[in-house]
């Protein structure tokens, strides 16, 4: 089954996470081609693409691949076969959106409305033509539907988007079948008892990072900086028993309540255990085989007001190496042999009168207690990892890495 991901804002990053899924359900990725926008994959027959997709939190849509070969052999009546086997209501909307890279794209967008339009005539079926939105930053107009207007307008049911893209050197033309859903994310960062909005990481972020490291039923996560329970969250959605350290007490108590909320809310039948600790001392109570993965976003230094000279920003980030480093040596103690971490470490940033830049905490404290840098796709993405991601309305860079204990 051919199949097309719209990939998120960082596509390296939600290519990753395909795979990674794909890997914690038991299948090979087996990518056909990908750019900056899409990729283009050969998933298993029967394969369930709607639990699938809304497992991931990095791709915007899943489609099904109606054509693809040389661009200069497509005709949009090569479509014909495919719109005669399908059921469409007497009134409906239906979009194409674009996502081949600038200067690749010719005049088919223009040619497969034209057919559309005319094939909806002639079966007498009222269809409007939907057309991407101006951006309000940029005062352009996309190439693509966003995935809000696309839900809508029900663009993957009664309507229909077409899909434009590239694999390689050939054209791509695929049908919307799933598309991601921000007021899901909205509804969880809002509505969560309990969310530290300047400290917590965000619910986008925290599936990204739950799947980066495997996550499925039946597994342990742990998560030795679990704040108010975000990624433990994430977490149970996959029907993994959920394990949290957390220093404050007060934060320990918030976390417990919103896993409560979840469990009550989502129906969540997981294992959940939050432990007042310090992460440095993990082997005290957890020995290895208690919990398989970790993922985590760690405690980021101290909340910035201001902007920090090139010393503070030193120093800084060398307080939180030893914290790390303290972290992974307990790690190392009690992940299982080839156990992955997700994780996302900061690079600092200063200002001063020199100039500005950031300082990345290094890679000591991983590298010299065994762990190393797992790429789930290292031959067609090899300098993915680290991956640097900048969060909205964030002074701190995070740096995205999924390690591996060595055996």
């Amino acid at each position: 089954m051919e199949t097309v991901f719209a990939l998120g804002r960082d596509p390296e990053l939600s290519l990753l996470e395909i795979a990674s899924c794909l890997k914690a359900w038991g299948i090979t990725p087996k990518v056909l081609g990908f750019d900056k926008r899409t990729a283009l994959l050969e998933l298993p027959a029967g394969f369930d693409l709607h639990d699938f997709f809304h497992e991931l939190g990095g791709s915007l849509k899943a489609c099904q691949v109606i054509w693809r070969g040389k661009p200069n052999e497509f005709r949009a009546e090569k479509l014909r076969e495919f719109m005669d086997r399908q059921y469409f209501d007497r009134k409906m909307l239906y979009g194409i959106s674009d996502y081949r890279p600038e200067g690749t794209r010719e005049n088919e967008g223009r040619k497969i409305a034209e057919f559309a339009g005319n094939f909806f005539k002639g079966g007498k079926i009222k269809a409007v033509l939907k057309k991407p939105k101006i951006h309000s930053e940029e005062k352009t107009r996309s190439t693509a539907i966003n995935p809000s207007d696309c839900i809508s307008w029900k663009l993957t049911n009664p309507g229909i988007e077409f899909v434009l893209s590239q694999a390689g050197n050939e054209f791509v033309v695929s049908r919307t079948i799933e598309c991601f859903d921000p007021h899901e994310f909205l509804e969880l960062d809002n509505k969560m008892p309990f969310r530290e909005k300047l400290e917590s990481i965000s619910v986008r972020l925290a599936r990204i990072m739950v799947n980066l490291a495997r996550a499925n039923g039946g597994k342990k996560l742990l998560d030795p900086f679990c704040g108010t329970g975000t990624m433990l969250i994430e977490g149970m959605r996959h029907g993994c028993e959920a394990i949290g350290i957390e220093l404050s007490q007060e934060k320990c108590g918030k976390c417990e309540r919103n896993l409560k909320w979840a469990k009550e809310k989502f129906g969540f039948a997981s294992k959940t255990k939050v432990s007042c600790s310090d992460c440095t001392a993990i082997s005290d109570f957890l020995k290895r085989g208690d919990f398989d993965f970790v993922a985590t976003e760690p405690y980021m230094g101290p909340l910035i007001a201001k902007p920090l000279s090139e010393s503070e920003a030193k120093r800084t980030a060398f307080q939180l190496e030893k914290t790390y480093f303290g972290l992974f040596r307990e790690l190392k103690k009690t992940l299982p042999k080839k156990g992955l971490v997700s994780i996302v470490l900061p690079a600092i940033p200063y200002y001063d009168k020199l100039g500005h830049g950031e300082i990345p905490v290094s890679d000591k404290a991983w590298r010299e207690n065994g762990f190393e840098l797992h790429n789930e796709l290292n031959e067609l993405t090899p300098k993915a990892l680290p991956y640097d991601y900048m969060a909205k309305k964030s002074r701190i860079k995070r740096r995205i890495l999924v390690l591996e204990l060595r055996n």
